[in-house]
């Protein structure tokens, strides 16, 4: 009997390749056009469409991999819901959640009172690494309980 590695791995049509690049690359331009508009300093706005479009377009081929191929070369694991690092990465992320609640709303009560002024920016990037940091913590230390 074979199991789910022996079997040949399926392929994704051509089409999905193509739309996947058209439209990743479609939508970085976008990104660098929206950035050279809005942009100030007319100069530097070729370079602005540049920049960010070169940044943005493998994210954005990353997204439409996963939208157009991915459904057709990946196969779902069937016992995903058994898997020991699934729980792991549900319970870290569920208890990621309920950190950002309590640290946004103690740092909004310390803005607040302080009358310090953050940046949106600032804001949202911290938001996203303590999110980042809390879970990967959370996740070892879930993997290293049940070693």
């Amino acid at each position: 009997m074979k199991s789910e590695r022996d079997l040949p791995r399926p392929k994704a049509p051509v089409s999905a390749y193509v739309l996947m690049l058209v439209t990743g690359l479609t939508l970085a331009a976008a990104v660098g056009l929206v950035a050279a508009t809005v942009r100030e300093g007319g100069d530097d706005r070729l370079l602005a469409f540049a920049v960010f479009a070169g940044t943005t377009a493998g994210p954005w081929l990353s997204v439409t991999w996963f939208v157009f191929v991915a459904r057709h070369t990946v196969r779902p694991d069937p016992h995903r819901a058994d898997n020991a690092e699934s729980r792991w990465m549900t319970e870290a992320t569920s208890s990621t959640f309920h950190d950002l609640v309590i640290a946004c709303g103690v740092t909004l009560f310390l803005v607040s009172i302080s009358g310090i002024e953050i940046g949106a920016t600032a804001i949202l990037v911290g938001i996203l690494l303590v999110a980042a940091i809390d879970t990967a913590v959370r996740y070892r230390l879930l993997k290293r309980r049940a070693a």
